[in-house]
């Protein structure tokens, strides 16, 4: 019982302090990119500002996209990276000085042409596909996280598909904090959105068909299956995964 109330107590602690936000993006090889931290830096570089580092808990709001006021305000630059190449999303807490605290959810990574420039456009007028995922360890038969790797390593990996055309795009790279997420808006997310442009593609490249894309808002339903999650403890089923979105 005891234990019990205990392990109640800091969940409850974790969710009213939760906050979080991308604070830099690196290509392999080149160098370290320093976002701009929410609503106090002049915007600079590829990494769209959020106003603040607050979770999103609405999955009808514009802010899902880009994560809070960030979805229709494009970043100043867009950061050239080659068919492939393996990205680096550095992730802090409410400032860049605070690490990650979180540890339960998933790590997704999706991907939208601009069609034309990315400053200015709009995101939530993209079509994302999904490029990358990470949930619990050993294929869903463990009840550890990947995302509790943060904690310790603040960087998460992510490789481009290597048959993209050229041209610029947004990444939406995006972590889903489930401590609370055993009722309808419990789910928290931190999505983020960054500006690339792809050079060197090859003679086969092009994107996924339109039928395999989604759009943001309209993705996530707040009672969809690894959105409402009635403990996050245990190992969860393919079924109850968002590995279909």
């Amino acid at each position: 019982m005891l234990a019990a109330f205990i392990a109640s107590l800091l969940l409850t602690t974790t969710t009213v302090s939760a906050h979080g936000f991308t604070r830099g993006f690196r290509v392999e090889g080149s160098a370290f990119d320093n976002g701009p931290d929410p609503g106090v830096d002049t915007p600079h570089g590829p990494i769209r500002q959020v106003t603040t580092a607050d979770p999103v808990t609405d999955v009808t709001s514009d802010d899902i996209v880009c994560g809070p006021g960030a979805s229709d305000l494009g970043a100043p630059r867009s950061y050239p990276i080659e068919n492939g190449a393996k990205m680096f999303f550095t992730w802090a807490g409410k400032t860049k000085d605070l690490p990650w605290e979180h540890e339960f959810g998933p790590i997704l990574t999706y991907l939208a042409s601009c069609n034309g420039r990315c400053n200015g456009f709009d995101a939530t007028k993209a079509e994302w596909y999904k490029i990358d995922e990470l949930g619990q360890k050993n294929g869903g038969k463990s009840n550890e996280w990947f995302q509790a790797d943060i904690r310790r390593n603040p960087e998460v990996t992510v490789s481009l598909p290597n048959n993209i055309p050229d041209g610029e795009y947004l990444l939406r790279h995006e972590i889903i904090v489930l401590n609370s997420a055993g009722k309808p808006g419990g789910a928290q997310f931190y999505p983020s959105c960054t500006q690339i442009k792809v050079q060197g593609a090859p003679t086969n490249a092009g994107l996924p068909p339109k039928f395999r894309s989604v759009s943001f808002p309209g993705a996530y339903k707040a009672d969809d299956a690894g959105i409402l999650v009635p403990d996050v403890r245990l190992p969860i089923s393919s079924k109850e995964t968002i590995s279909n979105i």
